[in-house]
């Protein structure tokens, strides 16, 4: 009887131990799918914001690199105006002692 007991016991636990190994595979699995095919049909509201949240991100970005690009613009026409400036004003001088002689 005893010998009975323990083989079904022993059934059970096996069963029982296969039945969370098949669960957990089967879990993971759909974890799987969802992490692969989350982009495109399954959460399509999430995936909304998340392309919402990119577009501004990227916008900003973008404005960044604008604002950066018209602050070095106007610091180099500044720089040129400074070198046309100081040309002029040498080529004038030399000009007058030129006349001068």
């Amino acid at each position: 009887m005893l010998s009975v007991w323990n083989t079904i016991t022993n059934e059970i636990k096996s069963k029982t131990f296969q039945y969370i190994l098949v669960s957990y595979g089967v879990i993971g699995m759909i974890l799987v799918a969802l992490t692969y095919y989350n982009d495109e049909d399954i959460f399509t509201s999430l995936t909304d914001a998340k392309k919402k949240r990119k577009i501004k991100k990227e916008m900003r970005k973008i404005e960044k690199s604008l604002i950066r690009r018209k602050r070095r613009m106007q610091v180099f026409r500044e720089k040129v105006g400074k070198i046309k400036e100081k040309d002029n004003n040498y080529i004038t001088s030399d000009s007058f002692s030129l006349n001068r002689k």
